[in-house]
């Protein structure tokens, strides 16, 4: 089991973006696509929702009823995603000292904080192996080994917390129901919130999905100027420019998952049981293209 100098728990939210294209209507009738301006961008709708491409975000105003001509340029966006099982994840326990502990031994009201000690010090005692004993002990008896046992924080009096390794993704709710009860039974310790999991993938089958969303993000752009350009006598050229915004975080993240300085450097969800144990990696693309 290892233990990592006292930072608290430390977690980030993970956020995954989703893009929904609705389908099944008739498209409806389309004015031509004006010409931009000198020096402005030609506004095209972006996936999902998001603003339209444009100066500050907007539609550039340009003369309506304008045909796209060769020499012109096109500004789309695009999309790419890539979903895949993960076989590894995380499960995290943040534990803080249970309010209802009185470290002098004095009874505590229900509805209560204790009282603070005798001597005046009003720091909480810090959580000690003592306290954290019983919780491991419970992991590993979830045949959970224990180096695959990682705890944060331990002696401070902020919190701590616990973070499993688990590849057996059959045992996830065993570990779960095992770790709760345990810090159930305790008068020291309580959860800080509920579990947390975080998805983990290799450094090389991320830069690899990576690869994936953006190629489909690249080919998504092609399709919607190739749309775009239906009624006019023109054709898409060669690409003139690419901007990538991914939306996922960097590869690099996996690797180290522990860092001395900020802890565990994985996004978390709360754990559900059941929950599909899938990790997205997300490109968005503005590609501008030569009209021939």
């Amino acid at each position: 089991m290892k233990t990592w100098p006292a930072l608290g728990v430390i977690a980030t939210l993970a956020f995954t973006l989703a893009a929904a294209c609705s389908g099944g209507e008739t498209a409806p009738a389309r004015s031509p696509v004006a010409t931009p301006l000198a020096g402005q961008r030609l506004a095209v709708p972006a996936v999902g929702g998001a603003p339209a491409t444009g100066d500050e975000g907007s539609a550039p105003s340009s003369p309506v009823g304008s045909p796209l001509r060769p020499g012109d340029r096109l500004t789309v966006q695009g999309y790419g995603s890539v979903t895949a099982p993960v076989d590894t994840v995380i499960l995290g326990f943040g534990l803080v000292l249970d309010p209802g502990f009185d470290p002098i031994g004095t009874p505590c009201p229900p509805d209560q904080l204790c009282p603070p000690p005798s001597s005046g010090d009003t720091a909480s005692p810090p959580l000690t192996e003592e306290d954290l004993a019983p919780i491991i002990t419970a992991v590993k008896e979830q045949h959970v080994a224990e180096d695959q046992i990682v705890v944060i924080g331990r002696y401070v009096a902020s919190g701590a917390g616990i973070y499993i390794t688990v590849r057996d993704i059959g045992q996830l709710d065993a570990i779960v129901n095992a770790a709760t009860a345990a810090i159930f039974a305790s008068n020291r310790v309580a959860l800080l919130d509920h579990p947390s999991i975080a998805y983990v993938l290799s450094v090389e089958k991320c830069l690899a999905f990576h690869d994936q969303a953006r190629d489909a993000a690249l080919a998504d752009a092609r399709q919607r100027a190739l749309y775009l350009v239906q009624g006019f006598d023109v054709a898409v050229g060669e690409v003139i420019s690419v901007e990538e915004h991914s939306t996922s975080f960097p590869c690099s993240q996996y690797e180290p998952v522990f860092d001395d300085e900020i802890g565990f450097r994985l996004p978390v969800s709360s754990y559900l049981s059941g929950q599909p144990l899938e990790q997205s990696v997300i490109s968005y693309v503005t590609v501008t293209f030569a009209i021939r």
